[in-house]
């Protein structure tokens, strides 16, 4: 519930560091990773451009922005989800588009930070839409944990359940 101004400074100076203590890898995985790398079993490659197969190779062949295309068995995506809303996810896009929801500044929607409910490009707060986890990376912090996701769900559930009762009253 930091504002703007605390939120950047925040994610400027402390996000990694954060994120490298709230959640590192078991030290058995660290090792096993480790020993695939110096064994050059496993590599770690950025900025991939294209992937396709081929069949005759039973290879995948990758060009990346670090060089030469690369030939692989295996490709594993490990970036995540994007933090930010991109034409290929259809459902966040088109609402963005259609201005039921607005884009944060710091990736995902704009929701109440209360309620998770939806807010409209002209600031409208929608409570019959609710957002949860990494679509609402802007406004809450860590929203890949299951932990996190278990608890807001709860609090939307809970919210929601008063929405129901107050309409039910007035209704």
């Amino acid at each position: 519930s930091l504002d703007q101004e605390s939120k950047s400074i925040f994610i400027k100076k402390f996000h990694r560091i954060w994120l490298n203590n709230r959640s590192p890898i078991p030290l058995t995985n660290a090792k096993r990773l480790l020993d695939l790398t110096k064994k050059k079993l496993l590599s770690s490659v950025w900025g991939l451009k294209e992937i396709h197969y081929d069949f005759e190779r039973e290879k995948y062949i990758a060009s990346h922005a670090q060089g030469e295309p690369i030939e692989v068995d295996w490709i594993i995506n490990a970036t995540g989800p994007s933090k930010y809303v991109e034409r290929d996810n259809s459902l966040l896009y088109g609402l963005v588009e259609k201005g039921f929801a607005k884009e944060n500044s710091f990736g995902g929607l704009e929701v109440d930070f209360n309620t998770s409910s939806l807010i409209n490009h002209a600031g409208i707060v929608m409570d019959t839409i609710k957002v949860l986890g990494h679509s609402t990376t802007g406004v809450y912090y860590y929203t890949s944990s299951l932990e996190m996701i278990a608890k807001k769900a709860k609090k939307i559930a809970q919210h929601m359940l008063t929405l129901m009762i107050q309409d039910n009253i007035n209704g």
